[in-house]
């Protein structure tokens, strides 16, 4: 066993796990969006891309998920404040994690508030075509049920 002693070593695990943390604790002020710009530099692309033993593809998702429900947070505290900058950092969450649904769905629904159908159906558009990708799977039944709603196509 390995242990490494905090004060002295830097991981993005332990840096990604200490943001999401300091995020979950809602503030809404003009300090979410340097949290915010903080967690997309640590998180720069999956966790150990190119390994795909079983510890290490739990590991990613895992980690997908601190990442993708740690910038929703932060990026509806950050909306409070400023909404143009949500959408953007939110944009730059997907162009690190492109198949997240989680932040697709937040984007859609900030772009859909504004009033800008059109950029809210290439966020759908585009995730749907990631997601596909990279899973080989359809949308998912929320995100399908959320274009619904707002009156875009799913497909």
């Amino acid at each position: 066993r390995l242990r490494l002693d905090a004060q002295t070593v830097w991981t993005d695990v332990g840096a990604l796990a200490s943001l999401a943390h300091e995020v979950s604790r809602r503030n809404a002020d003009e300090a979410a969006t340097t949290r915010a710009q903080r967690l997309l530099e640590t998180v720069r692309g999956p966790f150990l891309p190119d390994e795909e033993s079983p510890w290490a593809l739990a590991v990613r998702a895992h980690q997908r998920q601190r990442f993708s429900l740690a910038m929703v947070q932060v990026c509806e505290d950050t909306a409070q404040v400023d909404g143009r900058a949500a959408r953007r950092l939110l944009e730059r969450a997907l162009d690190v994690d492109p198949a997240a649904e989680e932040l697709a769905h937040q984007l859609i629904a900030m772009h859909a508030e504004h009033g800008d159908l059109a950029a809210a159906q290439r966020v759908l558009r585009l995730s749907g075509a990631m997601v596909h990708l990279q899973t080989g799977l359809p949308l998912s039944p929320r995100l399908r049920a959320a274009a619904t709603r707002l009156g875009l196509s799913a497909d």
